[in-house]
């Protein structure tokens, strides 16, 4: 089952990165890279590519890696963790204020006293705003909620019953710049 999990999360990062859309449309800022911070993930960096643009719709792939994991839920605190988000976001909106909704999936690995750790993923949908000039290299601006739902956690290996025990909400910030 492990291994099943981690040959479909190679799958879908070399399927992310083989996607441009340069060719099909004009839209010069297709790459971003940005820092986010929220909550309960603490801070990471970030990597989107545009898959698809069409008049005000846009959707991006986003790939990236924090090592920085802090969580005030049930006062467990995880300083030494490994995190691998992914997702997929779609941006509404042509000027430079936009409407921006998605989902994703985080990979991570709690590192304890060697060789101790354990594995865990997560499942979000993310809701915000966005400011970045699309049409244009530059500056970009994001404010959200994260709606986290814990998935499997090798100390646990099954869901909770009550899916009120595997949900948090958090809120996120993030700054970059498009190209």
């Amino acid at each position: 089952m492990k291994k099943n999990h981690n040959s479909l999360f190679l799958i879908i990062i070399f399927a992310f990165l083989s996607f441009s859309t340069k060719a099909q449309v004009d839209f010069s800022a297709n790459h971003n890279f940005m820092a986010e911070i929220g909550l309960f993930e603490g801070g990471s960096l970030r990597y989107e590519n545009s898959i698809f643009v069409k008049d005000n719709f846009t959707i991006l792939g986003s790939l990236g890696i924090s090592t920085i994991h802090t969580t005030l839920k049930k006062g467990k605190d995880y300083p030494n963790t490994l995190i691998i988000p992914f997702g997929i976001n779609m941006v509404f909106g042509q000027s430079k204020n936009h409407f921006e909704t998605g989902i994703g999936y985080r990979w991570g690995k709690h590192y304890y006293e060697y060789p101790r750790s354990i594995e865990f993923d997560e499942f979000q949908l993310n809701i915000g705003y966005r400011y970045q000039k699309l049409k244009e290299n530059g500056f970009l601006f994001k404010l959200g909620l994260t709606t986290v739902v814990e998935g499997r956690n090798d100390s646990r290996h099954v869901f909770p019953s009550n899916i009120l025990d595997r949900l948090l909400l958090s809120g996120f910030i993030g700054v970059g710049y498009g190209f």
